[in-house]
């Protein structure tokens, strides 16, 4: 009896052992992430700069008193959009998050060449847009005559860039690049606003 009492917790401590032995413990890999090492854009043959005007929303000042009214009318772009859109073909990594990466996009070519501005963009073959903001806000006073009407119209160009891209990214874990090509199609900026006063009578 006393060898029966003895060798059940013997072989308890045995199983228990055994038990803890055959545990393992699953750690995920860390996930990649990137960043854009290099971006540059060129212009080649089949690129292009396309001129597109837009109507600005006009705006009206009523004047239905005896003496010249004077008010401060203020440049407003309501409406007008920034936009860009990237095409590449090719393999990336299939761990590679896109829209994750943000990359400056070309403000204005000089003699074909391209260069960077403010706006950073989604890196996406969906086309992204964002209010466009002047770079300066400009005021003037207009003198309305007696019993009159005064409409201010005014029109801009868009100016739409199709660049050729050449970028670089690298898994910020392994320190691999990977290189990508393609087409940047998006806005470089407005210009070339027009203004134009008509001015009506009032009953």
């Amino acid at each position: 009896m006393r060898r029966f009492l003895i060798w059940i917790p013997v072989c308890l401590i045995a199983f228990t052992a055994c038990k803890k032995d055959n545990h393992t413990e699953i750690i995920d890999p860390q996930s990649p992430t990137f960043s854009v090492k290099e971006i540059t854009y060129s212009i080649e043959d089949i690129d292009s700069i396309t001129i597109i005007s837009h109507e600005v929303k006009p705006q009206s000042f009523d004047n239905y008193g005896q003496t010249i009214l004077e008010v401060k009318y203020e440049e407003k772009y309501d409406g007008l959009l920034m936009s860009s859109k990237f095409e590449f073909s090719g393999s990336i990594p299939s761990n590679m998050d896109l829209s994750k990466l943000e990359v400056l996009a070309p403000s204005t070519v000089v003699a074909n060449k391209v260069y960077l501005g403010g706006y950073k963009w989604p890196f996406s073959k969906e086309e992204k847009q964002q209010p466009y903001v002047a770079n300066t806000a400009h005021t003037t006073t207009l003198k309305i005559p007696s019993k009159s009407k005064i409409a201010v119209y005014r029109s801009i160009d868009e100016k739409v860039l199709l660049a050729s891209f050449t970028m670089t990214i690298v898994n910020d874990i392994t320190g691999e690049s990977t290189l990508i090509k393609g087409k940047w199609r998006g806005t470089l900026g407005y210009n070339n606003e027009k203004v134009v006063l008509k001015q009506v009578k009032l009953d």
